[in-house]
């Protein structure tokens, strides 16, 4: 039987999309810095915009999304752009970019930074994409360690 929403133990939910045109995209989420390690390993939609795989970050590890965050790769930022008005950095919107750009093939990582003042890091890597002609709904939580 195929899931239609994301629900973790704490029975957060996260409402579940048909699966779009591009391929889903299994996802492997470490934060680092933790010793043992606290990973998860969800499949999201390969189009889901960045501003959307924040809020199945935010259920999947159990944050409670308030503070900011960013997405970083070879030196660009991901984000909202109005949190950044007096920055020095140049901040794409992150509403505006889906997955499959930032991590455009398998084994593609970015970095995903949530709370400035703690600093939370978390590894994005892109693992695998589904199979030709797979069909599920997304996102899903496939695993989890701690």
């Amino acid at each position: 039987m195929v899931t239609t929403e994301l629900r973790l133990s704490d029975n957060e939910i996260v409402p579940a999309k048909k699966a779009a045109q591009v391929p889903a995209y299994q996802l492997k989420i470490t934060l680092l810095g933790i010793v043992p390690p606290i990973w998860r390993r969800i499949q999201v939609p390969g189009g889901i915009k960045l501003s959307r795989l924040h809020d199945v970050i935010q259920v999947a590890m159990g944050w409670t999304d308030s503070h900011l965050h960013q997405f970083e790769r070879d030196g660009k930022y991901w984000g909202n752009p109005e949190y950044y008005e007096d920055d020095d950095i140049e901040v794409f919107d992150e509403r505006r970019v889906p997955l499959h750009n930032l991590l455009q093939a398998e084994g593609d990582s970015a970095l995903y930074v949530y709370d400035f003042g703690d600093n939370w890091r978390h590894t994005v890597h892109r693992a695998r994409r589904a199979r030709e002609g797979q069909q599920f709904d997304l996102p899903r939580n496939r695993a989890a360690q701690r």
